[in-house]
């Protein structure tokens, strides 16, 4: 069972954690790391970041360089550039032509990722791997997370301070957590481990959610708003934003 240990360390510590981590086990055998956690329930493999240890590394071998493209994905909204000459300074306009996507998280032969264009539409999308077929999508009037997948369901978080937890194969909303008072951290994924779920606020709070009976098990207070949650065997490890840096 995970122990809850937190590490609250200055960005560059953090960041340093991690080139340490890669340098070894991790970016060489990341499986191996990952089955050693014996986690019950966890978004490890299916989540920002690839894995709990956030390296960005598949297990197995390297994607061979190709010049083919394999598919290619339908259209999910058509950019007026010629009107976004004059209202893409504005991002309330249908025209605006900031457009905004996370990195995708692949689970059980589905890609998931998340579309921000302006502070109009925010959107998770769900895609066939094979093919890039539309599957289903999770539409949001605030920002939203990037998805962690484990099991199941999927666990993404959006600034209104819901949680939401959704089917991970249809889209269906399961269930939601909404905290008191509370703004969660999009630009921080969730990850979910033994059975919880952790998640950063933009007071400063890391959150653990139990699965199970979906209230919280315990709260972390920091000051500054905090970075996506590191999860290894024993600990948590996070970062905080104070003084106007990390």
């Amino acid at each position: 069972m995970l122990k809850s240990v937190i590490k609250l360390l200055p960005f560059w510590a953090l960041v340093l954690t991690l080139m340490l981590h890669a340098g070894g086990v991790l970016a060489q055998e990341p499986s191996v790391i990952s089955s050693s956690l014996k986690i019950a329930a966890s978004s490890d493999g299916a989540m920002e970041g690839v894995n709990l240890q956030r390296t960005n590394s598949y297990p197995g071998k390297s994607a061979q360089l190709t010049n083919k493209v394999l598919w290619k994905s339908p259209k999910f909204f058509v950019m007026n550039y010629e009107a976004a000459l004059t209202k893409g300074v504005d991002p309330t306009s249908v025209d605006y032509a900031e457009v905004g996507f996370s990195e995708p998280v692949i689970a059980d032969g589905l890609l998931y990722f998340r579309l921000a264009r302006g502070v109009r539409q925010y959107v998770l999308f769900a895609l066939d791997q094979s093919n890039g077929a539309a599957v289903w999508r999770f539409e949001s009037k605030m920002p939203l997370s990037a998805p962690a997948v484990a099991g199941d369901t999927l666990y993404l978080e959006s600034t209104e301070g819901i949680l939401y937890a959704l089917d991970a194969k249809s889209g269906r909303e399961k269930w939601r957590y909404s905290g008191k008072d509370e703004r969660w951290m999009v630009g921080a994924s969730p990850a979910v481990a033994d059975g919880m779920i952790y998640f950063t606020g933009l007071s400063g709070n890391l959150n653990a959610l139990d699965m199970q009976t979906r209230q919280p098990k315990w709260v972390f207070k920091a000051k500054g708003a905090l970075t996506a949650p590191t999860v290894t065997a024993s600990t948590i490890y996070v970062a905080r934003t104070s003084n106007g840096g990390r």
